[in-house]
């Protein structure tokens, strides 16, 4: 629900090469993280989803910063939350052997990038939005495609009062999204770690 912009489509579509050399670092050391919990950890799922929820509550912290005050989500955050949540999701269905479950997560990154691609065309939410998108839903995937979706709805169910007190003011429709889309992320996987019998 943030404000489109130019700059928005040109970050989306060509991010520089010390974005994605900051993008390959993270997708690095994250890897090396997890060929050591797997090494020395004796079930080291649980290490992993924890780790999920920490990325996107960390990286997701500060894009909630940038949003707010500059109604943008910076691609220098976007695209290392997608190679660590990446790396992280693929570590969970190594250490299980569901790789099936990894492909569900990237099907419904895929899909809820998609979603808001549209909606972004239709100027319903900002490019960065679009961005962010893929990256929560591919974490909220490695649960299913019902608990991604579940994470979209979430977003607008909190980012609903912000909204109305917007509109009520007379200042326009746009608000930073991003934001609630980080926190009901975080929200519906902590519910399913939490939900999930060990």
């Amino acid at each position: 629900m943030s404000a489109t912009s130019p700059a928005d489509v040109s970050q989306t579509r060509n991010p520089n090469p010390a974005i994605w050399a900051l993008t390959g670092a993270a997708g690095g050391v994250t890897a090396l993280i997890a060929t050591a919990i797997t090494t020395i950890a004796d079930d080291p799922l649980p290490i992993f989803e924890w780790l999920l929820i920490a990325a996107v509550a960390t990286i997701g912290a500060w894009l909630a910063v940038y949003d707010f005050r500059e109604r943008r989500l910076p691609n220098r955050l976007v695209w290392p939350l997608y190679a660590v949540t990446g790396v992280l999701v693929a570590s969970c269905g190594l250490v299980t052997g569901d790789l099936g479950r990894v492909g569900f997560a990237l099907l419904a990154g895929v899909t809820l990038w998609a979603i808001y691609f549209v909606l972004g065309l239709l100027g319903a939410v900002a490019f960065g939005d679009v961005k962010l998108a893929g990256a929560l839903a591919l974490t909220l995937g490695w649960w299913g495609i019902v608990p991604a979706l579940l994470g979209a709805a979430a977003a607008y169910i909190l980012a609903l009062p912000h909204a109305v007190i917007h509109a009520t003011g007379r200042r326009g429709r746009q608000i930073p999204f991003g934001p609630y889309m980080v926190a009901g992320t975080v929200a519906v996987a902590l519910w399913q770690i939490l939900a999930t019998p060990r």
